[in-house]
């Protein structure tokens, strides 16, 4: 589900960022990782159902995931120099790679450490401290959407200058 999300992702993410730019493509991005992780927090709700639900949430997060990474790659582009681009893109890629390894260490640090508690209730959720992670990742995505709306795009100020 998460690969089949991902080719539709590809397919439609470039002429996603083709049409609305790739600032509108993160935040539109960004708001559905967000989103679909705490529907994950939802699973409960449906039982008999949980294997689409959470096959169609798969779905989902491979496709914004595609169409993220046209969006980052196009940004990426028009920020590299013309002549350090292989150097560029790689100390970018090996920074994004880190930044991952990170956050993954950091969630499983607090997992090993006991920071967070074994078993809480969110009104009929039972949630576990794997949930809490999946909700403090969701809610950290969602608020740093509020700093993507402060970058400036970078499309926007090449084509600008380009036109000048």
């Amino acid at each position: 589900a998460l690969m089949t999300g991902s080719v539709f992702g590809f397919l439609a993410g470039g002429k996603a960022v083709d049409r609305v730019g790739t600032k509108p493509a993160f935040l539109v991005c960004h708001f559905r990782y967000g989103l679909v992780v705490v529907v994950v927090l939802g699973r409960a709700l449906v039982p008999g159902m949980l294997v689409p639900v959470l096959g169609s949430l798969c779905f989902l997060f491979g496709f914004v995931r595609a169409v993220s990474s046209i969006a980052i790659s196009t940004e990426l582009m028009a920020l590299m120099p013309a002549e350090n681009k292989s150097l560029s893109s790689s100390s970018c890629m090996a920074l994004q790679t880190c930044g991952s390894a990170l956050s993954g260490m950091l969630a499983a640090w607090c997992l090993h450490m006991g920071v967070l508690s074994p078993r809480w209730s969110l009104r009929e959720l039972e949630l576990t401290s794997y949930d809490s992670v999946l909700l403090a990742c969701s809610a950290m995505i969602i608020l740093l959407v509020v700093t993507l709306g402060l970058v400036p795009s970078v499309l926007r100020k090449s084509q600008c200058m380009v036109n000048h």
